[in-house]
């Protein structure tokens, strides 16, 4: 419980009972403001600690996440918004004035990260084919199209991938990949959440990919290819033991930079 659940991209932590208490706390909070099985709820919130203290609050009340394509901005919320029907938008800090700017929004009760004290409702756990998620495509060939994902393709994934994460000693894993993530904290591994906005990995220098790595001590980093390039431009920091990458082609001169 006090190891290091989440650094987030200003270096703050979270250690895993606070991770806990925090999720149980918003899931007391919002089954109070209705949230039960099945309701859609929109989520924008910043890419910090509390982004998965809610997600784990919502999941154990039942409800079906709706993550919009970031990329898209706002036109992507109001998509989201759209073709999914969801009950509750729940956001975190400015992204609250956009359920009184957005029409989609107008008619979803608002839910805000402010816990209430008391313990978390005793609810069943979700079955196997119940959402848990709904996220997007890009929207490069079209209008993003809605990918669910249920509760048991997330643990059938989790089983495929936390394997090969697995290792010998305690990791400080920076990590690009948000599904990763959620494996960490089943795993009880520290996961480094990126210092830039991940809409913006285009314009990351490979000095400030290399600083953040160096001020966190990461061990190792799961990053898309586009990164590995950035992170190939400069020597490797010295924490770094492994690099974990996928989704896109890795072509073999970036692997030789990296191995070398």
């Amino acid at each position: 419980p006090e190891r290091v659940a989440i650094i987030d991209g200003r270096g703050r932590e979270r250690r895993f009972a606070e991770l806990k208490a925090r999720a149980d706390g918003l899931a007391c909070a919002w089954a109070l403001r209705g949230v039960k099985p099945g309701d859609r709820v929109l989520l924008a919130m910043r890419l910090d600690a509390d982004l998965y203290a809610a997600l784990a609050a919502l999941w154990s009340l039942g409800a079906t996440v709706v993550l919009p394509e970031p990329a898209m901005g706002i036109s992507g919320l109001r998509h989201a918004a759209r073709v999914t029907n969801a009950s509750f938008f729940c956001s975190s800090g400015p992204y609250g004035l956009l359920k009184y700017l957005l029409p989609e929004l107008w008619s979803c009760k608002h839910l805000r990260p402010n816990e209430s004290p008391g313990p978390a409702p005793d609810r069943p756990p979700p079955a196997a084919d119940d959402i848990a998620l709904i996220s997007f495509t890009s929207g490069t060939s079209g209008a993003p199209k809605a990918i669910p994902r249920s509760h048991g393709f997330l643990s059938a994934q989790h089983s495929a991938v936390a394997p090969l994460l697995q290792s010998a000693k305690p990791e400080r894993d920076l990590v690009a990949f948000p599904v990763f993530v959620l494996i960490n904290i089943a795993e009880g591994r520290t996961s480094i959440l990126p210092s830039w906005r991940m809409p913006k990995i285009a314009t990351l220098t490979p000095e400030t990919l290399h600083d953040w790595i160096d001020r966190q001590g990461a061990t190792r980093a799961l990053l898309p290819p586009s990164l590995c390039e950035t992170l190939a431009a400069l020597p490797k920091p010295e924490t770094l033991h492994t690099v974990f990458t996928g989704g896109g082609p890795v072509f073999p001169s970036i692997v030789s930079q990296l191995t070398d």
